[in-house]
């Protein structure tokens, strides 16, 4: 049998992340695009880019619980969209990392997006709050 990767250290390793997100009643998805920070062994901060029909960035972090090859995890971040102007947002989701090794691992969220000041346009109808689960991939140097 395969031995198990050493437990995630990630505290001072930079990284990346490709995540899908999907609108909860599949109308959309979108690309997340992001570099990360261990600030601690069990913390992270990172910054995005979403990419898909409406186009933003966002900083957050995402905090790990247990070590070892799975680690349930929240995440927070704070999207900024832009659609006839910013739209701030909120992000929150809870999930599971699944390490292959100490460099790459995959995770599943779930989660919601709350947008205060969304508002429906001529050819777009925006929502407020969000139902958002997304899948990804996780590098670490």
């Amino acid at each position: 049998s395969r031995p198990a990767p050493p437990p995630a250290q990630d505290s001072g390793r930079f990284g990346a992340f490709v995540r899908g997100d999907i609108e909860g009643k599949f109308r959309g998805a979108a690309a997340t695009l992001g570099a990360t920070y261990g600030v601690m062994s069990w913390l992270e901060v990172w910054l995005a880019a979403t990419l898909g029909p409406t186009s933003g960035f966002a900083p957050g972090a995402t905090g790990y619980f247990l070590k070892g090859t799975w680690r349930p995890l929240l995440t927070f971040g704070v999207p900024i969209l832009f659609s006839d102007g910013a739209r701030p947002g909120v992000h929150a989701a809870a999930g599971v990392e699944w390490n292959l090794n100490r460099t790459f691992g995959a995770f599943l969220l779930i989660g919601a997006e709350i947008f205060p000041t969304a508002q429906e346009t001529a050819t777009v109808r925006y929502r407020k709050v969000i139902f958002v689960p997304s899948l990804g991939l996780q590098a670490r140097l």
